[in-house]
């Protein structure tokens, strides 16, 4: 089984981190824009602007973490918090990380493997609780895993496999793989990291990451994804959450017998407006623009074209 990844396959999440995010910012339009009754244009116009503004000016790691923060604001209320609380109990940790020799055996004791999420809403709200960056389920196919301790039964890490990016300037080249192989259907065959998340102390202080990512590499993923989909995965890859620096590296800075960095992809990735403020976009779309929104929520890609949608109505 062959492993890719790039450090910056790596850099298709976020740009670098002494670059400035691309933000697509609607403006005038020359053309004539038909004014409805009741919406203010111009004041959600600029209202959206600044908001992008102020999203514009913060560093890579600011931006990831205010992201999730927003979405987690969003998504939960008081009344989640007892269930939030309740995941604590099913993540290991060490009785007493000050004591080196317990630690230690504790750490020998360990027998860890991968198992498919039985419940994947309570996966997902273990993903946002334990992980810096914003979950967004992409298309496509994917199966959710937990890293347990078979002793314990107690979960040491969360992961996602994903079907792979169509493009990727450092794979394809790597490999050879040309738009006719894509159309035959060789990308099936390779599967993509899109979450890679030790949990708590066991990530920090005792490079779970790197253990996930190894286990990911194994023949669990291999078999699972032959008999849920029907195709063999020759080929892994993922991306680093921060890039490739050159003082730390990465969570795979040293896995180099397991995966190997490729490169850096081309291009920035736009940011988008926050929970909040697509929901207030959504908002006066249904009410002005009732017929369009719904033809945008029918596509495949509904996210994609409401924001589309938006700009052009803002002119």
């Amino acid at each position: 089984m062959s492993y890719i990844t790039s450090k910056t396959i790596t850099y298709t999440v976020l740009p670098k981190t002494n670059t400035s995010p691309v933000v697509f910012l609607p403006r005038y339009s020359r053309n004539r824009i038909d004014e409805v009754k009741g919406f203010n244009r111009l004041y959600e116009r600029d209202f959206l602007i600044k908001h992008m503004g102020n999203k514009l000016g913060r560093e890579v790691e600011q931006s990831t973490l205010y992201d999730q923060w927003d979405s987690l604001n969003n998504k939960y209320s008081k009344k989640d918090i007892p269930m939030l609380e309740s995941f604590k109990k099913g993540l290991w940790s060490p009785t007493d990380i000050t004591n080196v020799e317990m630690t230690i055996s504790e750490i020998n004791n360990l027998n860890p493997t991968l198992v498919i999420a039985p419940n994947p809403t309570e996966w997902g709200h273990l993903r946002r609780c334990v992980s810096s960056m914003n979950y967004s389920r992409g298309p496509g196919r994917c199966i959710k895993y937990y890293m347990i301790d078979l002793n314990t039964e107690l979960i040491l890490g969360i992961a996602e496999v994903s079907s792979s990016f169509y493009s990727i300037g450092p794979r394809d080249r790597k490999i050879g793989l040309s738009r006719e192989n894509k159309q035959e259907g060789k990308l099936n065959h390779i599967c993509m990291g899109t979450t890679i998340v030790p949990v708590g102390q066991f990530g920090f202080n005792f490079l779970g990451g790197k253990l996930l990512t190894c286990l990911l590499t194994s023949t669990i993923v291999q078999d699972d994804w032959l008999e849920r989909y029907g195709d063999r995965i020759v080929g892994f890859e993922t991306t680093s959450l921060k890039g490739h620096k050159k003082s730390g590296g990465s969570m795979y800075t040293g896995l180099g017998t397991v995966i190997k960095s490729i490169g850096h992809t081309s291009g920035n990735t736009p940011l988008f407006p926050d929970d909040k403020m697509y929901k207030r976009c959504t908002t006066w779309l249904k009410r002005y623009f009732s017929e369009e929104y719904k033809r945008a929520v029918a596509g495949s890609r509904p996210k994609n074209a409401i924001l589309s949608l938006i700009c052009k109505k803002l002119g």
